[in-house]
């Protein structure tokens, strides 16, 4: 597994935040849409139809630990396969694939409001399978769904449960139990907006956004303030807006594909380290998203709640790039950290070119 994703899992679980530098937030925006455009011979340029054999005849790459990148995302999408991580035969592979199973909630969003934590509803008892800050719904499905999209004429949707099947690094326990945790306490705050809630082609607006106290959302666009720190000054944290989307229905079920995002600008989702909103644990950059959702008539529902778990009935794809994962930190703690492209990969140094990885252990 290596050296440098045994700290992650160990540093994730709470028990060696020692193994990660020592680090503080710092400036909260390091990587700039960094996926995708290095020149550093590490084949992250050019792309498929740039190579001067086959890889698909190529031998395979060295049994040695290491996770590859096995994707190359360029300016006309991005690829699963199709190039060779070693750079063997011209471009290489920049990107790995990433998969996971989803839910989503009703919410209600707003333009603007006061920003902060949200209070839990009150009247909740033992027995209610939602969480703390969560409602139960009063229909036949339990959603835990915090808006009534019936009500609106452009839905807004709020994911409530990830699972990653690949890659491995985000496919393991304890990554998955740090997802849920932080989801369902507001701490990674993944929201989409549809520009309408009738069958046919859509666009939608997806990505960051701000919990405000009346328990409405606001989709984060330029600067912002939250937990007394500024955030977000040139803009990466932004929504991505007028992603091609499309409504369909059949029977009693309605459907929501959306995506995929851009494979040239990163999409970028922040975890926070906690309620406080004052330092992000982790920004996860992906470009080339890909949603499938099945949803109730009323788009109130992507996933029930079940209890201890949202029953996951989505399918998310994409693409994390690599250029991007080697700039980025995931906090363990406030003073420790793991950079993202060696938890990954389980190489030892992500800065150098990728043909040049050795193995962590």
């Amino acid at each position: 597994m290596g050296v440098a994703l045994s700290c992650a899992l160990l540093g994730l679980s709470g028990f060696g935040a020692g193994c990660g530098d020592d680090k503080s937030a710092g400036d909260n925006e390091t990587v700039v849409d960094a996926g995708g455009d290095s020149e550093d011979g590490g084949g992250s340029t050019g792309g498929p139809a740039a190579a001067a054999c086959d890889p698909e005849k190529l031998p395979a790459v060295p049994d040695n630990g290491i996770a590859y990148p096995d994707s190359y995302c360029g300016p006309d999408g991005c690829v699963a396969g199709a190039c060779d991580p070693l750079a063997r035969c011209g471009s290489g592979c920049n990107a790995w694939a990433f998969a996971g199973k989803v839910s989503f909630q009703a919410i209600t969003v707003a333009d603007s409001g006061t920003l902060g934590a949200q209070a839990a509803p009150t009247a909740k008892d033992g027995e209610d399978v939602c969480p703390a800050n969560m409602v139960s719904s009063d229909g036949p499905m339990n959603c835990c769904q915090r808006g009534d999209n019936s009500k609106v004429t452009t839905p807004a949707f709020k994911l409530t449960s990830l699972t990653m099947s690949q890659p491995l690094y985000f496919a393991i326990p304890v990554v998955t139990g740090v997802n849920k945790a932080a989801i369902e306490t507001d701490l990674y705050n993944w929201v989409t907006v549809l520009s309408s809630k009738e069958d046919g082609s859509v666009t939608a607006r997806s990505g960051n956004a701000l919990p405000n106290v009346d328990n409405t959302w606001t989709s984060v666009k330029g600067p912002f303030k939250l937990g007394g720190e500024s955030f977000n000054a040139k803009g990466v944290w932004d929504a991505h807006t007028d992603i091609p989307a499309a409504l369909s229905t059949e029977g009693s079920v309605r459907k929501l594909t959306l995506g995929p995002t851009s494979s040239a600008k990163d999409y970028v989702m922040v975890i926070w380290m906690d309620s406080a909103y004052d330092f992000a644990r982790l920004q996860l950059h992906m470009r080339g998203v890909k949603l499938e959702l099945p949803l109730d008539a009323d788009l109130n529902c992507g996933g029930e709640r079940t209890p201890g778990q949202f029953e996951q009935v989505g399918t998310l794809t994409g693409f994390i790039p690599v250029d991007a994962a080697s700039k980025t930190e995931v906090f363990i703690s406030r003073q420790g950290s793991q950079n993202l492209c060696t938890s990954t990969s389980g190489a030892a140094d992500c800065s150098l070119p990728v043909p040049k990885w050795k193995p962590a252990s």
